[in-house]
């Protein structure tokens, strides 16, 4: 059951890390809310994905963690934000990775390079006419899903980023976000060469045909070990998520009232040795107590396969 004191003090210490005012006390009381309790684990999750915090997140760091090297552990001093010994790989940010009961919260490094760029989809939702797809999680791979309809032509003057034609999300009366997504299997991915890493780079543009009310767009990606076949049993169940996922990132993007045109959002995720399934997950939702509108859209999704020297030392 929900402690609501505890997840009113979760919520205090998250919001003090995002303002760069955590201390030494406050992160070490984070820290054992969420490796002792599920329901906090999983309030966590939520607020990180709110705060947009789980994006070039659960990667380098999850993979250490799942193969059983030892996390890092935050140094936490006032006024300033997290500062991570320990784990030397490719990013920065905060991380949850939740493998059995381990909590693997950051690292830093440098990014690999050179970088060599492959794109594997490019999709701007072209059509004779519009089309519904099924509103449902993906059930195979190389398939758009979810509440959308594809090959519209958006209203009040905004052009397609793209082609002729864009997606638009269709509103969900029983949740607060609206969702395309898509599955890639791995093995159709070209086979690395020996000592490179790859991540998985996803570029998306957003509108809204409502400038006038905030919005919140978000880019969520996870890798999994598990055919695409299999997934979407996961993905429904939040704690068989938690304990499946290889690496998962999430970024939010929150529109300005009356800033039109589109917003690109961009996301990676490093696809980590045994990854069979790639999850792209691309949400819109109202900002606030803002009503539920159908006028958010979609186009010009790319995504491109980076391959790269993986780091020495």
């Amino acid at each position: 059951m929900n402690d609501p004191n505890n997840n009113a003090e979760l919520d205090d210490l998250v919001d003090a890390y995002v303002e760069g005012q955590l201390t030494i006390e406050e992160g070490n009381r984070l820290s054992a809310l969420i490796e002792g309790s599920e329901s906090a684990r999983r309030r966590y999750w939520e607020l990180a994905l709110v705060h947009g915090m789980l994006e070039q997140g659960l990667q380098t760091a999850s993979v250490k963690a799942a193969v059983g090297e030892q996390a890092a552990v935050a140094k936490v001093k006032q006024g300033s934000f997290l500062k991570w010994p320990g784990l030397a790989a490719a990013a920065a940010g905060v991380v949850i990775g939740v493998f059995s009961a381990s909590i693997v919260w950051a690292y830093r490094g440098s990014s690999p390079s050179p970088e060599v760029r492959e794109e594997i989809l490019f999709e701007s939702f072209e059509g004779d006419e519009p089309q519904t797809l099924l509103p449902a999680f993906p059930n195979r791979a190389g398939t758009w899903f979810g509440d959308l309809t594809v090959a519209v032509s958006p209203k009040d003057g905004l052009e397609p980023e793209r082609g002729a034609s864009v997606a638009r999300f269709i509103p969900v009366s029983t949740r607060k976000y609206s969702y395309a997504r898509y599955l890639i299997d791995a093995r159709e991915l070209t086979p690395l060469e020996a000592g490179q890493v790859s991540q998985l780079e996803v570029k998306a543009s957003f509108a809204s045909d409502q400038a006038s009310l905030p919005a919140r767009y978000q880019i969520r990606l996870a890798a999994f070990a598990q055919s695409p076949e299999e997934v979407r049993t996961i993905w429904n169940r939040e704690p068989l998520l938690f304990d499946s996922v290889l690496q998962h990132t999430a970024r939010n993007y929150l529109s300005n009232p009356g800033r039109e045109g589109w917003k690109k959002l961009t996301s990676r995720i490093e696809i980590p040795p045994g990854t069979r399934s790639l999850v792209i997950s691309l949400g819109v939702a109202e900002q606030g107590e803002a009503p539920r509108s159908g006028g958010h859209y979609l186009d010009a999704v790319r995504v491109r396969l980076i391959s790269s020297r993986a780091p020495q030392g």
